[in-house]
């Protein structure tokens, strides 16, 4: 059984799954840390927890984020790096743009 390991440090969360330690970005709302929206969408794409919304959905759903949201490509692509996703991510984005 896999287990997904969480520690908090003080700027942001490290995280590890399939993959060796990560810092992951996240923002502070009301003094409580929540995952930052680059980092919710880059998980949607690469993690297999979320398999169901990687077909055409993810599409549509990274349209809309940068549609109505403004998001730090530079971080979003810092992360997915890490997560060795960044020619896919790269690749989605061109067809969103």
């Amino acid at each position: 059984m896999l287990s997904i390991i969480l520690m908090t440090c003080q700027n942001g969360l490290i995280t590890s799954s399939f993959a060796p330690w990560t810092y992951a970005p996240l923002q502070r709302i009301n003094e409580i840390s929540t995952a930052s929206l680059e980092k919710i969408l880059v998980d949607l794409f690469s993690d297999k927890e979320f398999i169901s919304f990687q077909g055409n959905e993810i599409y549509k759903i990274f349209q809309n984020a940068f549609e109505t949201y403004t998001i730090n490509e530079s971080t979003m692509l810092r992360y997915t790096d890490r997560k060795k996703k960044k020619d896919k991510i790269n690749a989605l984005l061109q067809t969103i743009k």
